[in-house]
């Protein structure tokens, strides 16, 4: 926690941190412009996420019951980044191991729940695979642009986080 005067901030950095988030008390501990940080970009990968999720015709269902394996991992996938995401701004306020820990878990959840949909959606070879090129038809595109940007904006968020929590367990 941050008493008495500020005496002179280093940078603006130092200024946005004592203006905003110094006043939060014990958030003093966490509140670095690198939590600060890794909540915007999650914030933003979520974003992403979501501009991935109407694009793709996720709502939409597929032939012979397929869909309801894929709607199962998109909703695991979404319901433990959400709930990762509430856990960590929790644990940037109030800075107790347990919840970063805890938000640390459910982001690893959702990660490996949105590799196994990269995996589903990726052409693959064998018994099953399609034969030729994938088809364009209207509901069937996947925006890959949009979910390679949702991928690389999720690991510049686990890096982030894992940032936060190593300093905060090496203090």
């Amino acid at each position: 926690m941050v008493t008495g005067r500020v005496t002179r901030a280093r940078s603006t950095v130092d200024q946005w941190y004592v203006a905003f988030l110094a006043p939060l008390g014990s958030a003093a501990k966490t509140g670095s412009p690198v939590s600060a940080a890794s909540v915007a970009v999650w914030l933003m990968t979520a974003v992403l996420g979501a501009n991935l999720l109407f694009r793709s015709g996720a709502f939409r269902g597929g032939p012979n019951g397929r869909s309801a394996r894929r709607r199962a991992l998109l909703a695991i996938h979404v319901f433990t980044a959400c709930s990762a995401l509430v856990v960590w701004i929790w644990f940037v306020i109030t800075p107790t191991p347990a919840l970063g820990l805890a938000s640390v878990l459910l982001l690893l959840v959702a990660a490996f729940h949105g590799l196994l949909m990269v995996l589903r959606w990726a052409p693959g070879f064998g018994r099953h695979a399609l034969r030729g090129p994938p088809v364009r038809r209207h509901g069937g595109y996947f925006p890959v642009h949009a979910a390679a940007i949702h991928a690389v904006a999720a690991g510049s968020t686990v890096t982030l986080v894992l940032l936060v929590l190593v300093r905060f367990f090496a203090t």
